[in-house]
């Protein structure tokens, strides 16, 4: 439209300026056809005067005739655009406002919320009533290596969060049936009823938006909102979903404490293996070297040399006296000289069997060995107990369970329907609909502006 108006406005120009070369061409041809006198001077420029005043008075009717088109032409876009906008504001933001207003007023169905708070707790013994004392060391001493375990129970109600919001609680309530019958009742409307052959993956999605869940990372409290659209659905919908949880609860606590038994019988027979591996080797030790205990034997040994180094002593103070009275070539000198030397014989071997380093077969290296071996023994004698401990626990707290769902709040029948809410509803609409179109309208007129 504005090149239409420029275009006239450029050939009213041309036209201007044709009639102005004209003119002034007719009055060059005048001024050379009438000869230079006076009068005809005077009577030249009186015509070229009117002429000229004629020029100006058509000059000025064609630029306020073209002026008054343009300004007509622009106020017709500009009506035009503002119409359009208009017409697009109450397409794209009052209507679908007043569609939900009405939509949330008359047609849409009443959903009735019932809220459930759980959390799940672990069973705690009363210090020193049933755990025996073997027991009460052995969880002090798995204690304080730090495999014992936690009375945190967040990741227990994480683990319910995330059952609630998968598709193994879609079929544990029943699946495509019970779902048909909480949402696909008659009176529910159209758009909120739920399909008559939906997969279990569209199920999965409406059970979603129908049932939220949440925990608190503070208090570890799972909290549960049950959306329904009648009262009795919503409780008994809140209810079903409370009791799947516990069940998960206890299956939960089920497998920890079948794990924890099997875990302890392995661990039992793994030390009486090394137990039983131990004496025998133990046993095999005593075998070969013919004795039980090198110790005992060591005890001996010493109990000999003490004894002969008892008679030496003897001896030598006999013949030391025998020097001394001057008698000394009598035959009972020269005995106790064989006999000294006999028993300092015996001391020196019995010294070789007990410390003797080269000899393996010596009650040095015999006894080595054999601390070896009975501490070997003593380590799986105790592994052994221990193992045995937990075992015995296990079993013990097979029958009983370890994790609870406490209900904090229970569920309950609601009073009145908390939703739809018609006003807050068409606000919401009208507000995200004229950001919408504000946007749009934007964008059309930044491009309208640069063409």
């Amino acid at each position: 439209m504005k090149d239409l108006i420029s275009g006239k406005a450029t050939s009213s120009k041309a036209r201007v300026e044709d009639a102005t070369s004209d003119a002034t061409h007719d009055g060059e041809l005048e001024e050379h056809s009438l000869p230079s006198q006076p009068v005809v001077s005077t009577y030249l420029l009186s015509s070229r005067t009117a002429f000229m005043e004629q020029l100006r008075n058509r000059v000025v009717t064609l630029v306020s005739y073209t002026t008054g088109r343009h300004r007509r032409v622009e106020a017709e876009v500009s009506s035009g655009g503002r119409g359009l906008l208009g017409k697009s504001f109450l397409i794209c933001v009052l209507l679908p406002a007043v569609v939900a207003l009405l939509y949330s007023s008359i047609w849409a169905s009443n959903v009735y919320v019932v809220e459930s708070k759980l959390t799940v707790r672990e069973a705690i013994d009363p210090d020193g009533s049933s755990a025996p004392k073997g027991m009460a060391s052995a969880g002090s001493l798995l204690g304080s290596l730090g495999i014992s375990r936690s009375t945190g129970t967040a990741q227990d109600a994480l683990i319910i969060l995330d059952y609630l919001k998968s598709r193994s609680i879609v079929s544990d309530i029943g699946g495509r049936v019970v779902m048909s019958r909480y949402y696909n009742r008659p009176e529910i409307d159209y758009l909120s009823r739920l399909g008559q052959n939906e997969e279990l993956e569209a199920l999965w999605y409406y059970w979603r938006d129908h049932v939220v869940a949440s925990v608190d990372t503070q208090s570890n409290i799972l909290t549960v909102k049950v959306h329904a659209y009648s009262r009795e659905d919503a409780y008994e919908l809140s209810r079903a979903v409370v009791t799947k949880s516990e069940a998960l609860v206890n299956r939960i606590s089920e497998r920890n404490r079948q794990d924890a038994l099997r875990r302890a019988e392995n661990e039992v027979d793994r030390s009486i293996a090394q137990l039983a591996d131990t004496r025998a080797k133990l046993l095999a030790f005593q075998q070969v070297n013919n004795s039980l205990d090198p110790v005992e034997k060591a005890k001996q040994y010493t109990m000999l040399i003490s004894t002969l180094s008892m008679q030496k002593i003897a001896i030598e103070s006999r013949l030391a006296a025998a020097q001394l009275s001057g008698a000394t070539d009598r035959p009972t000198d020269r005995y106790a000289h064989r006999q000294l030397e006999a028993v300092q014989r015996q001391i020196a071997d019995l010294e070789s069997k007990l410390t003797n380093r080269d000899d393996p077969t010596s009650v040095a290296q015999l006894l080595k060995e054999f601390e070896i071996l009975k501490l070997r023994q003593t380590f799986a004698e105790q592994v052994y107990t221990l193992a045995r401990t937990s075992y015995e626990e296990a079993r013990r707290k097979l029958d009983k369970q370890q994790l609870y769902a406490v209900v904090v709040v229970p569920p309950m029948v609601p009073e009145e329907a908390l939703y739809p809410r018609p006003v807050v509803d068409t606000m919401l609409v009208l507000s995200a609909c004229f950001i919408a179109w504000a946007i749009i309208a934007l964008i059309v007129a930044g491009i309208r502006d640069s063409t």
